[in-house]
């Protein structure tokens, strides 16, 4: 009997260079590429997915021989060609990319196959990164961005691929779908049953955060909730992946693949069209209160406590927005203005009920007894946060009366009453040059929600803020303040106007500075160096972290090396700069 040779990019963890690996079969056996198959690997068995079927070996005297090879999942090629760009865009090797999607397969499993062939070309290593599309379509529908998605995927044929930011968002959408979600949370076995469900065409629909962006290879229909949102982009581990970007290549590498974006904004920097950005129609009051005091409620003036009441009175449902997790929005103290910090990330720590959180990695600790800078035991503890005004309104509105909520489980019900205690709160604690940008965002995401749901909406804040988000519901407003915003970016060299690579290195300043020298020799032409910085938030028990940039021009591919990444954590497009 003879045999062919497979290359094979196993699920493992892996440094580039280390990617590929070659395995003989029986030349009789059904094998194609994109086949999910086990193999073994070092001492364990792991899936592994075919790139390349030969005839002959440059290793076949080492190459391990699978006498039976078992399918766990047939994956068109057009999987393997956006594997081989996710990997080179993200500066990660094959097998770690896939280890991204793949993970781990159960052991004890039926054989799948799916139910018709699948069209495409096998994926090549391009010569130059993709870059993503500069044109998007957005709308808001009649009936909402959540219903509109709804009605579409119903309607769709084949696949239908369905993307939102959030896990919860997810597992609301299947409830109503009456199909399965797929998130991080799952189970291996729960996992890979609904990605394989999928794959094969049993379960027509699957709702998915951002770790399911690959199967946009598979779907015939991809449908992305609130496009606009940062938590598409993977932006802690490696490899540093977008999910919107995933889904354009596989628009590109399959042409056929249909992608429908339901959201409230475009994204910054691409071609606005007034057709493609909704004007919000929204009823908004306006509350011009700043003081933290003198009301019977922190954070709420006499005039909206007096509406609030009103709305309970008349049985009209109640959410009060509020972006500060915990009791209290920090930890500090009084005289010598020491602030508590997570140990593990270094970010602001909150107080919560009986601990300190953080909201940045959800860390708890235990409340400091004392000040550890001057031994003090006065601690001013800022804002109340959501879990504080939420004790506070059940006491004076009644129990389930009012809902404190943040942007995260914000979701506004039927002519109901939508209460913003400070509007500047929805950009979020940190001020970094992308603030107006996540303010208008969240700012139109609030609105939209309330205009499609008939609800009314008070806001607390400056007449100067106000104003000025009133202007971004038109379509000329919007245009504006987005075209003011991509200047200023390109102005101080900044995505979306040119192409950043963002290095994180771990050490002294020293070491930084070795980096930036290795850099500069790979920039050569229009690419330049800056840096390093100092991350301002880093973990206590870690060395210091420092940030370099490496910029360049839209229309070419960053001259950096991946096995740089032995050496640095590379993020290119970050959604946050010096972190």
């Amino acid at each position: 009997m003879g045999r062919h040779f497979i290359t094979v990019v196993p699920s493992i963890r892996s440094i580039p260079g280390v990617e590929e690996f070659d395995y003989a079969i029986p030349s009789n056996a059904n094998i194609q590429i994109g086949d999910v198959i086990h193999v073994p690997f070092r001492s364990k068995c792991v899936p592994g997915i075919v790139v390349a079927i030969r005839e002959t070996s440059m290793h076949a005297d080492r190459a391990i021989f699978l006498d039976d090879p078992h399918v766990l999942l047939r994956l068109p090629p057009a999987t393997v060609a956006l594997l081989r760009e996710t990997s080179m865009r993200c500066f990660s090797s094959l097998p770690s990319v896939f280890h991204s999607w793949i993970r781990q397969a159960p052991k004890r499993i039926e054989k799948r196959l799916t139910s018709r062939p699948h069209a495409g070309m096998v994926g090549r290593r391009s010569r130059q990164m993709s870059l993503p599309h500069t044109h998007e379509r957005f709308f808001v529908d009649r009936w909402g961005g959540k219903n509109g998605l709804i009605v579409e995927a119903k309607k769709s044929d084949g696949r239908v691929l369905i993307l939102t930011p959030w896990k919860a968002r997810a597992d609301h959408l299947a409830i109503i779908l009456k199909t399965k979600s797929l998130h991080a949370d799952l189970a291996m076995t729960a996992g890979w049953n609904r990605v394989s469900g999928f794959v094969t065409g049993e379960n027509r629909i699957l709702v998915a955060t951002r770790m399911g962006a690959w199967l946009s290879s598979v779907a015939d229909t991809v449908l992305i909730d609130e496009p606009e949102n940062d938590d598409y982009k993977q932006d802690e581990l490696a490899p540093r992946y977008d999910a919107r970007w995933m889904v354009e290549c596989s628009a590109r590498l399959r042409p056929d693949v249909r992608v429908v974006s339901y959201g409230t904004t475009p994204r910054l920097g691409a071609a606005i069209h007034a057709s493609s950005v909704p004007e919000i129609h929204a009823a908004i009051a306006i509350e011009q209160w700043r003081k933290r005091s003198g009301s019977s409620i922190e954070l709420l003036s006499p005039n909206t406590v007096q509406e609030i009441e009103s709305a309970v009175a008349d049985g009209i449902a109640v959410s009060i927005l509020h972006p500060i997790r915990g009791m209290r929005s920090r930890v500090s103290c009084s005289d010598c203005r020491w602030s508590a910090s997570c140990p593990a990330c270094g970010w602001n720590l909150s107080l919560g009920e009986r601990h300190t959180l953080c909201k940045r990695c959800g860390k708890k600790a235990d409340l400091p007894l004392s000040c550890p800078s001057c031994g003090g035991t006065d601690f001013s503890r800022g804002l109340p946060g959501m879990d504080q005004l939420q004790k506070r309104c059940d006491a004076h509105f009644g129990h389930d009366r009012v809902r404190v909520v943040d942007l995260l489980g914000f979701e506004s019900d039927a002519r109901s009453l939508v209460v913003i205690t400070d509007l500047s709160l929805l950009a979020g604690a940190t001020e970094d040059i992308r603030r107006r940008e996540r303010l208008i965002i969240a700012w139109r995401r609030v609105a939209a929600a309330c205009a499609t749901m008939d609800a009314r909406l008070r806001v607390q804040g400056s007449e100067e803020l106000v104003a000025e988000c009133r202007s971004w519901l038109t379509v000329d407003g919007f245009s504006a303040a987005w075209k003011k915003e991509y200047l200023e970016r390109r102005t101080f060299g900044f995505p979306p106007a040119v192409r950043l690579v963002k290095f994180l290195c771990d050490g002294t300043m020293d070491s930084a500075h070795t980096v930036v020298r290795d850099l500069r020799a790979f920039a050569t032409g229009e690419w330049s160096v800056n840096g390093p910085y100092p991350v301002p938030y880093r973990s206590t028990t870690r060395k210091p972290r420092y940030v370099m940039h490496l910029i360049g021009p839209l229309s070419s591919a960053p001259p950096v090396s991946r096995l740089s990444t032995t050496l640095c954590h590379i993020d290119l497009d970050p959604i946050a700069f010096f972190e």
